[in-house]
C-alpha cells in the first residue's frame, strides 16, 4: 500500500465491492472501509436476488433503460465466470376482468422499454403456472421469451432465492 490512496469506497456490500473491484481493476488504489463485522452482512444481506427486468419503470426513463442493459450484464457476467443463477421468468396475472387493461397497460410499458412479454390467457397461464387457475380468470401476460428470458435470479453465497420461492416470484 502506498502513502496515499486515489479512492475510499465507503460499504462492502455487492455494489460497494463492485465499484472497489472495478476502480482495482483500472490501476487505481482503493481502500473499502465497512462499519460491520463482515462483507455483505449489511443491506446486500436482505437483498432479494432478484435481477428485475424493468417492465414496471416509466417508459424511455433513465431507470428502465438501465434495469434492462444491467439485467443482461449481470447474467452475461454471472455466466463468464460460472456464477449459478436462475434464468426463469414471470407470470402477470389479471385476478378479474377490471384488472385485464391495467395488464395491457404494463405489456405496452414493457414493450417500450425493450421487455419481451408474451400475452398469454387464462388457460395458458394455467398450463405454465398450474396454480394459477384459482385466479387467472382472464388474461396474464409473460416475461419468459424464447430464447432469453428478461426475468432472472442471482444466487449469492447463502442459499439461493429463487430456490426458497416459487418462480413466478422471480421478477
Amino acid at each position: 500500500m502506498t502513502d496515499t490512496i486515489d479512492c475510499v469506497v465507503i460499504g462492502a456490500g455487492i455494489v460497494g465491492l463492485a465499484v472497489a473491484r472495478a476502480l482495482a481493476a483500472r490501476g487505481r488504489e482503493v481502500v473499502v472501509l465497512e462499519s460491520a463485522e463482515g462483507i455483505g452482512t449489511g443491506t446486500s444481506s436482505r437483498n432479494s436476488e432478484v435481477i428485475h427486468a424493468g417492465l414496471y419503470y416509466a417508459t424511455g426513463s433513465l431507470k428502465a433503460r438501465l434495469c434492462v442493459a444491467g439485467n443482461r450484464m449481470m447474467v452475461d457476467y454471472c455466466r463468464a465466470r460460472g456464477i449459478p443463477h436462475n434464468v426463469v421468468g414471470k407470470l402477470i396475472v389479471a385476478t378479474d376482468e377490471s384488472e385485464i387493461q391495467t395488464l395491457r397497460t404494463l405489456l405496452d410499458k414493457g414493450r417500450a422499454n425493450n421487455v419481451t412479454l408474451h400475452w398469454l390467457d387464462g388457460a395458458q397461464a394455467r398450463e405454465m403456472e398450474p396454480p394459477a387457475s384459482s385466479t387467472a380468470t382472464s388474461s396474464c401476460c409473460r416475461s419468459r421469451p424464447t430464447p432469453r428470458p428478461m426475468a432472472r435470479c442471482s444466487r449469492s453465497t447463502r442459499q439461493s432465492w429463487g430456490e426458497r420461492r416459487p418462480a413466478m416470484a422471480c421478477c
